[in-house]
């Protein structure tokens, strides 16, 4: 929308999903004015806000802690994005009428598959070769088969 209120346009026509102790939505844009956080979620925008041709809903996951259980009231309050683009700071109401305030990275979910990925494959590589060695020594064994059937035969 332009600053006079002309020129508006759609970035984003579905249903946002309710989550349980959401705090309803806010909307505070990303300095890199591609993305929208509104505390249970990223809005996305493909080029930019300016200019979205297509647009994604991210879901923010809070650590369990305090996303949920009997002494939350509401996951977030207010929350603020820093400078960074990553970073974000957030207020948790409890049950017993007070507050907490928490930070957080927020990073994708592909990132974090990668980097698990990533530490897995060493342990998989030791793992994988001396599999290797075991299914070779299996591949000869049908050959072995009929020479300790002829030396058991003897005994």
């Amino acid at each position: 929308m332009n600053d006079d209120g002309t020129g508006l346009r759609t970035i984003f026509s579905q249903a946002v999903p309710e989550r349980p102790k959401d705090n309803g939505s806010r909307f505070m844009p990303f300095n890199d004015n591609r993305r929208i956080f509104m505390g249970d979620f990223v809005l996305e925008c493909a080029p930019s806000l300016d200019a979205c041709d297509k647009s994604t809903l991210l879901l923010v996951t809070y650590p369990a802690e305090v996303a949920d259980g009997p002494h939350i009231a509401h996951r977030w309050s207010e929350m603020i994005i820093a400078p960074d683009n990553r970073h974000i700071a957030w207020t948790t109401l409890l049950s017993n009428f007070s507050a907490a305030v928490f930070t957080g990275e927020l990073r994708k979910r592909a990132e974090r598959i990668k980097v698990l990925v990533e530490s897995i494959r060493p342990a998989e590589a030791a793992w994988r070769s001396p599999r290797a060695l075991i299914l070779a020594q299996e591949r000869v064994r049908p050959e072995n088969r009929d020479w300790y059937a002829g030396e058991l035969s003897d005994m």
